[in-house]
């Protein structure tokens, strides 16, 4: 493969931004690759950036993830409990509202957590 630019060079690497085939001439390099010098470095950083960004996102959702599922596992428990001390109270309609709704948070929470128990891997790209 030839240089996009100069087709008599023999190409190093390509462009991580456009991906145009460079001679040593033409390239520059950035972190993680290579770039078209003068033209496409700061898209490349621009890039760059933005999966680093995307790597710290992806731990933070899977950290909101997990949360959010013994979340609702604890208001299911506090459904029930509420509902336990209703029906000791012969509230029949309120211990049947609370122990329905503590049951279905139990089991939606209890989804969550099985669902979301292994964690996207947040890595970078070879």
């Amino acid at each position: 493969m030839n240089c996009f630019r100069h087709q008599s060079a023999v190409a190093v690497g390509v462009c991580r931004s456009c991906g145009k085939a460079l001679c040593p001439h033409c390239a520059a390099e950035v972190e993680n690759g290579l770039a078209c010098r003068d033209s496409c470095e700061a898209r490349v950083n621009l890039i760059n950036r933005m999966i680093d960004a995307n790597v710290r996102n992806l731990q933070v959702a899977d950290s909101h993830n997990r949360s959010t599922g013994i979340l609702v596992i604890t208001f299911g428990a506090l459904f029930l409990a509420i509902s336990v001390v209703c029906y000791a109270q012969n509230e029949e309609f309120l211990t049947m509202v609370l122990g329905t709704a503590g049951t279905l948070f139990l089991i939606f929470g209890f989804m969550w957590k099985k669902a979301n128990s292994k964690p996207a891997r947040a890595t970078e790209p070879d």
